[in-house]
Parts: C-alpha cells; structure tokens; sequence
C-alpha cells in the first residue's frame, strides 16, 4: 500500500492557530488571501503528477517568510510575487521554531468529529463543510467533476455557497504522508533567483489521518541556507469513493492550514474501509 506511514513528522510539536478572535483584523485576513493563492498555486503544480498532494500552505508560507526576512533586490522581489506578500515582508504572529542556518515551521492540528456543530453543503459541486466548535476550524471535502483543482479566488465563495443541510457521509478510513523537496516547484513558480546556490533546499513534510474519530494533520517545513537573510429535507448521501479534494482551514476567515488531492488510498483491489458520518 503507497504513502502509507506509522509516525508523523519529526520536529516540535505545534498547535495552531493562536489567536483570539478579535485579533483577525484586516491585516491578518489580507496574509490569509495570500497563503490561499500560493497554496492552491502549489497544490495544482504538485497535484499534475497525479500523486497524492497533502501540504500546509501556511507553514511553507511563514518558513519562506522568515527565510526571507532581510532580502533584498530581485531575491525579494520574486519571493513577494510568489508568495503574493503584501509589505510588510514579515511573518504575522505565528508561533515559530528556529534552528542555526535553518528556519523551521511546524503545525498540528486536531478536528473530533464530536466537535462538528454543523455540515453545510453545495449538491451541485457535491462539496461538504463540516464546521467545528472547537477550535474554530473546518473541514471542507470536494467531490471535483471535471476540474481537480480550485482556483485562488473559488474557496471562499464555494464555502459561503454551503447552506446547513441533512447529509450522511461516507468517508474512507486513511493514513498518507506526503514529502517534498519544493526547490524545484518553487523556482517553476517564480523563485529561481533565490535559488542560486545549489545549498539552498526547501523540505515539506505532512501527514493526513482521517478515521471514525476524527482528523489529525501535521506538517514540518525547513529551509536550509538563508535567503539573504427551511423544512428539513432527508439526508442525502456522499460518497467519497473516488479522488476528492480536502481542505482544513480556519472558518473565522478562511485561512488554509492545510490543503491537498488524494488520488490513491492503496491497492484497488483490496475493499476500500470506509465509515459513514451523519449529522441530522
């Protein structure tokens, strides 16, 4: 069975995101925007493959930002249009992990399903929003038709367009884990500047496990070498027995902690174990 792990990656742990509600000012919800396009950017690169695809947007994002900090000339100026930063080219309050010459991000997060206050739902895409009390986050899974991917400026209006709705689930029971060396989609991406010396590297490591239980999802980013410096209607079913897209994000302001296309779950041949998931 492909991209199948025991352990999740090495590093710190670290639980985000951290901040109070009233800390989301406009400031804050113009980076979310930002590690939006570059993640769904990556994602769509990384997904042409036909791979699994499992990254953090914003871990990659806030590692290459504190890589950054200091740059200057044609260096900054492709990491900004890669990475669609606004000024200030600075990290936004993330909590961050450093090592000499390294700089290293890491993420965790934890969903229960018993935590799910509600599913929201778009039958003509065959989208399903399943939003959490606590911590203020949500699980968005995407039954795709004919285009894999969302474009930048979709995933906000496809998460307003879910009205609350009667929907059983069946999800399949699965463990991935995804590795990239991002030197070489980055520079396809417009940072070929940055990566002129060949000790520059960029690792992305994830792992994504759903079950009956819940989701959990953790991420480690490092980058060696500075860069110079109405009435109810009955439920209706989903079934999640062929690719789809997933994305974990934070429903006070749509910023993607994590993002991916899962393709392959193991041997076809083997039954696919599954769990179905309903709320009333």
């Amino acid at each position: 069975m492909s991209n199948i792990i025991t352990e999740k990656p090495p590093g710190p742990e670290f639980v985000f995101p951290a901040f109070d509600k009233g800390q989301f000012d406009a400031s804050l919800r113009e980076q979310s925007a930002s590690v939006g396009k570059f993640g769904q950017k990556l994602v769509t690169l990384l997904g042409a493959s036909g791979k699994n695809v499992f990254i953090s947007p914003l871990s990659i994002h806030e590692c290459l930002l504190m890589a950054g900090n200091g740059a200057m000339g044609s260096t900054l100026h492709s990491m900004k249009e890669t990475l669609y930063q606004p000024d200030p080219f600075d990290v936004v309050n993330w909590k961050t992990n450093g090592e000499s010459g390294t700089s290293l991000h890491n993420g965790e997060l934890a969903l229960d399903f018993r935590q799910v206050s509600r599913l929201r739902c778009n039958y003509e895409i065959s989208a399903v929003c399943l939003d959490f009390m606590h911590p203020d986050a949500m699980m968005v899974l995407i039954l795709p038709n004919a285009a894999k991917y969302l474009e930048p400026t979709q995933f906000s209006g496809l998460v307003q367009r879910c009205a609350s709705s009667r929907i059983d689930l069946d999800l399949p029971k699965f463990e991935v884990e995804c590795s990239e060396d991002l030197k070489n989609p980055l520079t396809s991406l417009g940072m070929g500047v940055v990566f002129s010396d060949a000790a520059h590297q960029v690792i992305h490591k994830t792992v994504l496990k759903v079950t009956e239980n819940g989701v959990e999802a953790t991420a480690v980013t490092a980058v060696g070498g500075g860069f110079g410096c109405a009435r109810p209607q009955p439920p209706k079913r989903l079934y999640f027995n062929r690719p789809f897209i997933v994305v974990l994000a934070d429903k006070r302001n749509d910023l993607i902690f994590f993002e991916g296309l899962i393709t392959t779950l193991g041997d076809d041949s083997q039954p696919m174990n599954t769990f179905s998931f309903g709320y009333q």
